[in-house]
């Protein structure tokens, strides 16, 4: 009875040092992408740019950038799926914010696989 006691105590001792450690790492892990996200979102030179620095890091127009993402998002709207990567960007209040380097590596997919956009379709 008494070895089964020991076991208990020693599995549950075990069991709350684990919680506690997984609990130290999740905080400081949370704090640091947290800064680490602030700071970068509001640098100047920080990772996402606008719709005009994108249109101009890309020598398109903002038109052309908003007439992929429709024809884009009307492929997947109408077949259930896209093939490739869709070009990346997230959306705050109805504000475009793009990352560079999603942006260059959007850029070399599309042109290995010759990726046309013509007419609101994406041709492929």
């Amino acid at each position: 009875m008494r070895t089964n006691n020991l076991g208990l105590i020693t599995s549950s001792i075990i069991v709350g040092a684990c919680m506690i450690i997984s609990s130290y790492i999740s905080i400081n892990a949370t704090d640091k992408v947290t800064l680490d996200t602030t700071q970068e979102f509001s640098s100047h030179n920080g990772v996402f740019m606008t719709m005009e620095q994108t249109a101009d890091f890309l020598q398109l127009s903002e038109e052309d950038i908003v007439n992929i993402i429709s024809s884009e998002e009307k492929t997947l709207r109408e077949v259930g799926h896209f093939n490739g990567t869709m070009f990346p960007y997230i959306k705050i209040r109805n504000v475009f914010y793009f990352n560079k380097t999603a942006l260059q590596e959007w850029v070399l997919e599309v042109s290995k696989t010759k990726r046309t956009y013509d007419q609101g379709k994406v041709i492929n």
